[in-house]
């Protein structure tokens, strides 16, 4: 009785762990596909703008590589003391529109720099988003896999219990047929006495 009971017991936490695993399947396919989903999109996100700061990259090099020949152009400006008059010793350059272009460029060093920098933070945040929905992919998995693993341990709890009531009921069934047999023998001895008194 004893036994059945912890059966009745084991075979209900069973049915509930089961309810639970159940429950959970139905909301993680769906919440698991799309954070998967959600988790490719970012890859590719990813992908792209590093594709686009490769190719900011190479423009800031050679803006830079612009801006250090024309720095290196105006280095040999040389100024007249007495009436300021500026000249290099290569003659073939204006020198005000060599200071113009490398005003320009540095503006777009200056630019292109900070659209580096914007997206190396965009960068950094989808690497963020895509890291954080892989740890709650990885959240999903762990629940699942614990939610298996005590369905197998309940089912596992229940063979036992039920293997033990089926052994209690067949020492129980010897034992019946043991007193049975007894009661059997003792009524023959019964009916062997009277009829040996009668």
């Amino acid at each position: 009785k004893a036994k059945e009971k912890e059966l009745a017991q084991i075979k209900e936490s069973l049915e509930s762990v089961k309810a639970e695993l159940e429950q959970f399947e139905v909301t993680y396919s769906s919440e698991y596909s799309q954070l998967k989903k959600e988790i490719q999109q970012l890859s590719e996100l990813i992908e792209s703008s590093q594709k686009e700061q490769v190719i900011s990259q190479r423009k800031r090099q050679e803006i830079e590589r612009n801006l250090a020949s024309l720095q290196a152009q105006l280095a040999g400006v040389i100024q007249c003391p007495k009436c300021s008059h500026e000249f290099t010793l290569s003659n073939n350059i204006d020198i005000e529109s060599v200071r113009q272009k490398a005003s320009d460029t540095q503006t777009n060093l200056d630019a292109i720099v900070k659209l580096v920098d914007e997206q190396e933070k965009h960068i950094n945040a989808l690497t963020s988003q895509k890291q954080t929905k892989g740890i709650k992919c990885n959240t999903l998995d762990d629940k699942r896999t614990s939610l298996s693993a005590q369905v197998n341990n309940i089912q596992t709890s229940v063979n036992k219990t039920s293997a033990e009531v089926q052994k209690a009921n067949a020492e129980m069934s010897s034992v019946c047929d043991a007193i049975n047999k007894t009661q059997k023998e003792i009524d023959n001895i019964r009916r062997t006495l009277f009829d040996e008194v009668y």
